[in-house]
């Protein structure tokens, strides 16, 4: 989850927002703009070998668009809630 959360890092550094899909981390969006990736080799599983969930938001207050990402693994079970090794891990900006 760190890689991740450096990738999503760099790319908002050169492009000024965070990406609509984690896809555009690896692969370059048209048009290309300031985009200088890819951000990492390939969207890893999470620990579980579970694919991470992704959602990018933006600030309805200023206008500005994805300005906020949230990164979600749901854990062992791959499910929302639970405890443990059955939580979810949720990160963002």
């Amino acid at each position: 989850m760190k890689n991740m959360e450096s990738a999503l890092a760099f790319y908002y550094s050169d492009v000024g927002r965070f990406p609509t899909s984690l896809d555009e981390l690896v692969i370059e969006p048209s048009p290309k703009g300031s985009w200088s990736g890819p951000y990492i080799e390939n969207i890893p599983l999470d620990g579980w070998n579970n694919e991470f969930e992704y959602g990018s938001y933006k600030d309805i207050k200023n206008k500005e668009k994805f300005k906020y990402f949230e990164l979600i693994s749901y854990g062992e079970v791959g499910l929302e809630g639970g405890e443990g090794y059955e939580e979810e891990i949720v990160k963002g900006k």
